[in-house]
């Protein structure tokens, strides 16, 4: 099996094993099923242990990564691949992250699930699974992990991108959960929705070039 096949079938397989954990959470919520008492339980471990500091941190991060925000930085990346010319990837992005999100914008209206209720947090309007906040932090920072990935040959390099990234969506879906604007269930799922949809981009692009006969990181060789 050639490396591009290999990059498809790993992408499709990942994509599928994801989709599937996300519709159990899914089913689970839906159906008020075992994870609602976890959620509840998590909620009010926090309710009792917040700090006034670790507070506003959690805060500043969540901010910086609102949607809009989101959005910009997808708008800086696509500017910085548009003049590269590197097209496939400018593809991949668009669909993968402003998709994204917009799918995970429709899910929350299938589920409607209402937000936390705690009296010293101020309930928002919108529902509450899969976490946004969470779903835009693993979109974003995991297409720029791959795209990046794509560029970098030394294994440790590597490793080490892939870990700042999932540090970041962590710590992006940490601070909703201990600020008590989403559940821990809003959060994972939001997680898995992102892997399978990004994997699922992903493995379009990898398919597409496949049948070019290019891989994604063949305009930086073609460079070197």
């Amino acid at each position: 099996m050639t490396p591009p096949a290999r990059h498809v079938l790993a992408g499709s397989m990942i994509a599928l094993a994801a989709a599937v954990v996300f519709g159990l959470i899914a089913a689970d919520i839906a159906n008020a099923g075992a994870l609602r008492a976890l959620d509840v339980q998590v909620a009010d471990a926090f309710a009792r242990r917040t700090l006034r500091g670790v507070t506003r941190t959690m805060a500043w991060i969540s901010d910086l990564h609102a949607t809009a925000i989101i959005l910009a930085l997808v708008a800086v990346l696509a500017l910085a691949i548009a003049r590269k010319r590197e097209w496939h990837w400018l593809a991949c992005l668009v669909v993968a992250v402003p998709g994204g999100m917009a799918l995970n914008w429709l899910i929350k209206q299938i589920i409607a699930r209402p937000r936390p209720r705690f009296p010293d947090v101020a309930t928002l309007t919108s529902y509450s699974f899969p976490s946004g906040h969470t779903a835009g932090a693993a979109l974003f920072y995991g297409f720029l992990a791959a795209y990046l990935i794509a560029r970098v040959r030394a294994h440790a390099l590597r490793a080490i991108v892939g870990l700042v990234a999932l540090f970041m969506v962590a710590l992006v879906g940490f601070s909703r959960i201990y600020l008590r604007v989403h559940y821990v269930s809003d959060v994972v799922g939001a997680l898995f929705e992102s892997i399978a949809w990004l994997a699922l981009c992903l493995t379009a692009m990898a398919y597409a070039g496949q049948r070019t006969g290019r891989r994604p990181g063949d305009a930086i060789r073609d460079r070197a």
